[in-house]
Parts: C-alpha cells; sequence; structure tokens
C-alpha cells in the first residue's frame, strides 16, 4: 500500500490538527485501501502523525460554544421582553386607575357644584320671599324693624328692594340710621347684590306679613 504510505508519510509532516478533505485522500489511495465510512469526510492528522477521522465533537466545539452563546443570548432577550411586557401591562393598568379616578373625581365635583347651585338658589328664593314680606308692610312698621337690624343685612334688604317700596319706609327711620344707609348703599353702589350668607337670613327677622 506505497499510496497509504506516501499520504502517511506527508501528514506526518503537518502539524498536529491538520484537517484533511476526506474526498482527495481517497483520490490519492486506492479504493480498497480506504473505509468506505471515511471516504469524503473530513480527516485529521493526530499527534502520532496518523490521518484520522475528524472527530465530530473536537471539530465543533467553536460551533456549539456559539449556539450556547446565542441560546443564552435568545433566553436573555426573551425574559427581557417578558419583563418589558410586564412593565407595559402595569402601566396601561395604572393609567387606567388614573382615568378612573379623574372621572369619579369629576362627576364628584359636578355634583357638589349641582349641589351648590341648589343650594345658592334656595337661599336666594328665601332672601326673595323676605325681601317681599317686607315690601308688603306699611312703612312704619318695616321702619321701625329696620332701625334695629343689622346694618350687613339692612344693606342687602335695601338694596335688593325695589326703590319704590325703600322710599316711603326709609321716610320713616329715625334720621340717623337713614343717614347711615344712605351712605352704606351709595359705597356699595358697585356691588353685587345677591350675595348674602345664611348668617345674614338668619338675623333677618321672621315676618309672617299682614
Amino acid at each position: 500500500m506505497p499510496a497509504l504510505a506516501d499520504a502517511q508519510a506527508e501528514a506526518a509532516t503537518a502539524p498536529p490538527g491538520t484537517v484533511i478533505d476526506g474526498a482527495d485522500l481517497a483520490a490519492q489511495l486506492e479504493w480498497d485501501e480506504c473505509d468506505p465510512l471515511a471516504e469524503g469526510a473530513p480527516m485529521q492528522v493526530d499527534s502520532n502523525g496518523r490521518i484520522v477521522p475528524l472527530s465530530p465533537e473536537g471539530g465543533s466545539l467553536s460551533e456549539r460554544a456559539l449556539l450556547e452563546r446565542l441560546a443564552a443570548r435568545r433566553t436573555e432577550l426573551e425574559s427581557f421582553e417578558e419583563e418589558l411586557s410586564l412593565r407595559a401591562s402595569l402601566v396601561d393598568a395604572a393609567e387606567k386607575r388614573i382615568e378612573e379616578r379623574a372621572a369619579t373625581m369629576a362627576a364628584m365635583e359636578a355634583q357638589i357644584a349641582s349641589l351648590v347651585d341648589q343650594r345658592q338658589a334656595m337661599e336666594t328664593g328665601q332672601f326673595a320671599g323676605i325681601v317681599a314680606m317686607y315690601e308688603t308692610m306699611k312703612p312704619k312698621d318695616a321702619a321701625n324693624i329696620f332701625n334695629e337690624l343689622d346694618m350687613e343685612v339692612l344693606l342687602r334688604v335695601a338694596k335688593t328692594m325695589s326703590p319704590r317700596k325703600m322710599a316711603p319706609i326709609l321716610a320713616e327711620m329715625t334720621s340717623s340710621r337713614a343717614q347711615e344707609l344712605t351712605v352704606r348703599m351709595a359705597a356699595l353702589a358697585d356691588q353685587p347684590t345677591d350675595q348674602m350668607t345664611p348668617n345674614d337670613l338668619a338675623a333677618l327677622p321672621q315676618i309672617v306679613g299682614q
């Protein structure tokens, strides 16, 4: 088997681990000198200079390491993706809760505003009813009450009453009280008329009318 001896002699000069194409080696040797299973398979030179089939494990170490790194990286990316998905879900849930709370607060504010409007309308109606009762009284009787009424309350009442109804009452009031009321009304000429508080309403005498 001179061809095999020559091939082995040539391989002896090659560095250990050198990979040799099995097909090229088969072409140099007689077919009966080759292992059919090794024909066309990659070969390598071992530490003794012999030509042996390339070990699948030895030849794929770098590839296996690369695949392991890729698998680890893929696992890492999948874990990161799951974490991002979880964070996105938490953010969505938080935004939903904020929107629900905002809607609840808006509904409560609307309800409070409605109650305030109703209260103001009720107080305005009560005040208007009290003023109307004063307007139906005799000027002298109303003047006697106005002489003793708290000035802040009297200002609201007098400013709300019709000037035609207020004039005869003012004429029946004491001069000092009528003068003070006139000065205060002039100072409040630019102030809104509908600003009576519940305390002001409570200070008004509960007149049944005549």
